[in-house]
């Protein structure tokens, strides 16, 4: 999503928080404190930011991020804040994401306009599912965009299809 976005819109600086799900128990929490992973929204480090500055090199310098374990069985949400350099509407970031869905990365990028919560993306193969519903432009050029992933599952299936790719690479 965020590269797509760079490249239509374009953006100054956005944040983003990905909001995992629990997957042991009990944590350390700041000051040492340990509290139960089922009971507890729990502040965690990521790496993310730094990640996505080493793919898309353009962006180095400008992401930051944060984490959080929620208590859920599965599902995940990114939030991503971000200044575009243009204007855009949310129905023209829905639109260039729906372009993606069907073009370079159909079976990656998915598009819902339903109301929808965690538990509905347990098992989807797409590493983002847009919320169209959820998102928001505050004036015109800063958004908040959601979207869901299963962490799990869709990591699994891009690990999947770039075993295949490798596969296809080492036939030719």
């Amino acid at each position: 999503m965020v590269k797509l976005l760079t490249k239509k819109l374009s953006f100054y600086y956005h944040s983003e928080l990905p909001i995992y799900v629990s997957q042991d128990s009990p944590h350390l929490l700041a000051g040492g404190k340990v509290g139960g992973a089922l009971q507890n929204i729990i502040p965690r480090s990521t790496n993310a930011a730094k990640a996505l500055g080493q793919v898309l090199p353009d962006l180095e310098g400008k992401l930051t991020a944060a984490s959080v374990r929620v208590p859920l069985a599965s599902g995940s949400l990114i939030d991503l804040t971000c200044r575009l350099k243009k204007e855009a509407s949310l129905d023209e970031i829905r639109c260039a994401l729906c372009e993606a869905m069907d073009g370079s990365m159909v079976g990656i990028i998915d598009v819902t306009n339903e109301k929808v919560v965690s538990s509905d993306f347990i098992g989807s193969h797409y590493s983002c599912v847009y919320d169209s519903r959820a998102s928001m432009v505050v004036g015109k050029k800063f958004v908040k965009l959601f979207a869901w992933y299963d962490s799990e599952y869709g990591y699994a299936c891009r690990v999947i299809d770039l075993i295949k790719f490798m596969h296809a690479e080492q036939k030719s």
